[in-house]
């Protein structure tokens, strides 16, 4: 490589915002590592920032994977014929922590073994994503995820043969189910239309 062209080129992005990158090396940072958006007090902050750093850091698993990261990407620059740079992307959901933070670990892991890089955080100016639900957010209950389940399902239909109101009709695939407001509830669509 000429001393011009940089040896990697490690790329931060959100999933959240746009597709990742074509990258010779691409980690999936959403599911396995602590995610500094559930602490409201780095909510705000970026990968760049100490605090948000150690945090994602600490998590168990994340410096094997940035010493590894670096070892491949630095063996790939040396032993490929062309002069393009190795390209390394690191992507979590909105690409202002998780990926931030390792993209600048593995910079500098690559730097410290005296190779030319260039770090891009191509999400890190994006604001950040909300409704982004917490890991240990409890799971819905079976009445929620039956209503959800029929709602899939759900079309108008005419009146009720029993009360006389307007209801719907659910087609599960296996029964066919009438719902209105009358003290019967669901029925069989046969015995309630």
């Amino acid at each position: 490589m000429t001393q011009q062209t940089p040896a990697a080129v490690i790329t931060s992005f959100g999933y959240g915002h746009a597709p990742a990158p074509t990258a010779d090396i691409v980690i999936d940072a959403r599911r396995r590592f602590r995610n500094p958006h559930h602490d409201p007090a780095m909510r705000e902050l970026t990968g760049r920032q100490e605090a948000v750093r150690s945090h994602v850091l600490a998590t168990p698993g994340v410096t094997a994977i940035v010493c590894q990261t670096a070892l491949l990407a630095a063996e790939l620059a040396e032993t490929t014929a062309d002069d393009r740079p190795v390209s390394v992307a690191i992507g979590c959901v909105g690409g202002r922590h998780r990926s931030v933070a390792m993209a600048e670990a593995i910079a500098d892991e690559l730097e410290r073994a005296g190779l030319r890089i260039d770090l891009v955080h191509r999400d890190v100016h994006r604001p950040v994503i909300q409704n982004h639900p917490a890991p240990d957010a409890p799971a819905p209950t079976l009445a929620a995820r039956v209503t959800r389940w029929l709602a899939r399902w759900r079309r108008r239909c005419s009146t009720c043969r029993t009360c006389g109101g307007t209801g719907s009709y659910w087609n599960t695939y296996v029964k066919d189910y009438w719902l209105c407001d009358c003290p019967t509830g669901i029925a069989l669509a046969a015995n309630h239309r």
